[in-house]
């Protein structure tokens, strides 16, 4: 040690340690622990003692020290603590400094108790707010940052409502403290895929193109889909999955029967075209010629239908992309994404290309605004919102947590955040990785209303 046992004591002293102590440091005698040399000074000191040696460094405070005849109890440091956990593959998913800086200040927050997992055998804890919160920290400042540096690209960026709620609310809070000329607008905007897709339909075309889900997965149901969708009343005879309507009527039967609803819904689609438009003009953001929308993960469905409402082309900014080119983007000119495709489809099957492809559903419900599924406007303009499916609560509070922290660490600023480490970060959700207790287990049950298949699920037992 450098410091003198003076200014040793001054540091002690400050920290309220004034029982009676002897003080033994190495630069007063030329002496260290790595060397044996304090221990056998200690010896010499204390004849015939029982000496109890305390330390973090387990060669230097515990081997060493039974070398010379001490008892040694070792106090793991914070790295020692993640590299004997559960999630100890965070060590080699820092790929720079701005990783190991987060990966650090992550150990002195969570670990900075020496027996932090000693009750849970080396196991994560998520049973608060607060640890959770860290599993989306990294992803959370990887995009944002992305955001900020294409935004010099655009005059508007629109982030969705309503997992777009949060990424805005940093984005603002980044603008409000560094006024830069060069960065686009930031604008929270009502959206849905149902609400865009219904909005941008113009021809039979476009309806196959918004009917194309169907064919995708077999056990949603017909008339479900296409009253979500379209706002109709069905007929009872499409009261029947995908899967069983193919066998009964084959493709070509199907797409009779819903094109029998082809005018209704161009009508119904100019109705609301004109509406959303209107509310378009209102934010001002017909007007702005270089647009871009951000999402978390996308076949590219709001881009498409805002294209084609704008009539002007929208660039997108994502954490993913699912099999693109495809019909909605053939032209990866206008698409800006971090992982690239994390899903892609063959013969008709949809593939995983990344475990991220799971993960990213914790995103939208970690970035969604508190009000419900926005569905449309009604006759005076107004927005109209489904019930709200997500819990309040775990929303609130792990945004909360997550601004906090970002504010306590400085990560408001440029950061070269891997992808690797980001990811990492979120596989503690894992439950080989970490344990949740049920009670926050059940905040993650959800229901998504334009879901025919499965209304109602928990993204942990997705994951599992």
């Amino acid at each position: 040690m450098y410091f003198p046992k003076e200014i040793i004591k001054e540091i002690l002293d400050k920290c309220g340690i004034n029982i009676s102590y002897s003080l033994l440091v190495s630069c007063d005698y030329n002496v260290s622990k790595m060397n044996g040399g304090l221990y056998s000074l200690l010896n010499r000191i204390e004849k015939n003692k029982k000496i109890l040696h305390i330390g973090d460094n387990y060669k230097i405070d515990i081997l060493n020290a039974k070398k010379n005849n001490m008892d040694a109890f070792w106090i793991m440091s914070g790295y020692d603590i993640l590299t004997a956990s559960s999630i100890a593959y965070l060590v080699d998913s820092a790929k720079n400094l701005d990783d190991r800086i987060m990966v650090g200040n992550f150990v002195a927050e969570v670990f900075n108790d020496p027996f932090s997992l000693n009750l849970y055998r080396g196991k994560m804890q998520l049973n608060s707010f607060h640890n959770l919160s860290y599993c989306f920290i990294p992803i959370t400042a990887l995009f944002l940052n992305f955001i900020l540096e294409k935004s010099s690209n655009y005059d508007l960026i629109l982030f969705p409502s309503r997992d777009g709620y949060f990424l805005h609310h940093l984005y603002q809070l980044v603008n409000a403290d560094e006024i830069i000329k060069n960065r686009a607008k930031g604008v929270y905007i009502y959206a849905s895929r149902s609400a865009v897709n219904r909005a941008s339909v113009f021809n039979e075309n476009d309806i196959k193109v918004v009917c194309n889900k169907l064919l995708e997965e077999d056990k949603l149901n017909i008339k479900y889909y296409l009253e979500m969708q379209f706002l109709l009343n069905v007929e009872e005879e499409l009261d029947i999955t995908i899967g069983q309507a193919i066998e009964q009527w084959g493709e070509s039967g199907l797409w009779e029967r819903i094109l029998f609803y082809k005018s209704s819904i161009l009508e119904m689609a100019d109705k609301e075209r004109k509406k959303y438009l209107n509310y378009l003009e209102i934010l001002g953001i017909n007007q702005s010629n270089h647009i871009a929308i951000v999402d978390i993960v996308t076949q590219g469905t709001l881009i498409y239908g805002f294209s084609k409402i704008l009539g002007k082309p929208v660039d997108l900014l994502s954490l993913g992309t699912t099999a693109m080119p495809n019909q909605y983007i053939e032209n990866l000119k206008y698409v800006n994404s971090i992982f690239g495709n994390i899903w892609n489809n063959v013969g008709g099957t949809a593939y995983s290309l990344s475990d991220f492809s799971g993960l990213q559903l914790f995103l939208e419900v970690i970035y969604a605004s508190l009000e419900g599924q926005f569905r449309g406007f009604d006759e005076d303009g107004q927005v109209m919102t489904l019930e709200y499916e997500y819990n309040k609560e775990l929303v609130q509070n792990v945004q909360s947590e997550i601004e906090m922290i970002m504010r306590e660490n400085n990560y408001f600023k440029e950061l070269e955040i891997s992808k690797e480490l980001a990811l990492a970060f979120l596989r503690i959700l894992y439950s080989q990785n970490s344990d949740m207790n049920e009670d926050m287990k059940k905040r993650f049950t959800f229901c998504d209303p334009y879901d025919g298949s499965e209304k109602r699920c928990n993204l942990m037992e997705r994951i599992g």
